[in-house]
């Protein structure tokens, strides 16, 4: 069943874009692989959509924003592979959905992280992504929860080894989500350069969710999620040698 649930995602639902296109069969073992990566990322996007299509309300708008960054994504591999750029973005095209909603999203999970940070809401349901993966160059999924767990995956690198975070430190993450407004989308959305990819920092609580997004060669200008990613990474990771 499961197997045919993907089938039916990754090959019948998904949108006629460009971007989502299957690759040509690969001729070596290195297009295997960038070939199994794009397929992987291209499977979270039928799924976004899916989920996006099946929603109303908050959960549409936020399944809107997951999918149109894992578009940008498929669209820089489609890019980098001589594609064509991409005439619309998917947002524009597919996804529209009223400024209104995804305010509203926005303000409820203001609200959410400032009651934790008063100490009157439970900490634990609270989950804070970062995502830097790219189908082709590998990157790093970092995963910190409410509970102190932390969850991650590399591709190409080689991550610190992950501790129980401490409920002080988990604060700590609390409060500069707060300060840097971690649930507002601030770059527009355009299409993406070639050798352009994304990064996306997730907030989730409970069945709430927000996802924004930057242009990876963009991080250290903005200064906003390359902060967040550099306190999640000092204290989900053990020192070494420890």
């Amino acid at each position: 069943m499961a197997v045919a649930l993907d089938l039916y995602f990754a090959c019948l639902a998904l949108p006629a874009l460009a971007e989502a296109k299957l690759p040509a069969f690969p001729s070596s073992w290195e297009d295997a692989k960038r070939a199994w990566r794009y397929l992987r990322v291209r499977r979270e996007f039928a799924y976004a959509v899916a989920r996006y299509r099946r929603a109303s309300g908050l959960p549409r708008a936020r399944a809107a924003v997951i999918a149109a960054s894992i578009d940008a994504g498929l669209q820089n591999w489609r890019l980098s592979a001589g594609g064509r750029k991409p005439r619309v973005i998917l947002c524009a095209l597919l996804l529209a959905i009223p400024h209104a909603t995804l305010a509203a999203a926005d303000a409820h999970m203001k609200n959410l992280l400032e009651r934790i940070e008063a100490g009157k809401l439970d900490l634990t349901p609270l989950a804070v992504s970062y995502d830097d993966l790219h189908p082709l160059h590998g990157g790093l999924v970092l995963t910190i929860h409410g509970t102190g767990k932390v969850e991650q995956r590399a591709v190409r690198q080689t991550p610190g080894r992950p501790k129980l975070v401490p409920r002080e430190d988990l604060l700590k993450l609390v409060r500069l989500l707060i300060r840097e407004q971690a649930w507002e989308q601030r770059v527009p959305e355009r299409a993406a350069r070639p050798d352009e990819s994304t990064v996306r920092l997730a907030i989730r609580y409970g069945n709430d969710q927000t996802v924004i997004w930057e242009w990876y060669n963009d991080l250290e200008a903005n200064r906003r999620i390359i902060q967040i990613r550099d306190l999640m990474q000092r204290i989900a990771w053990a020192a070494p040698g420890r």
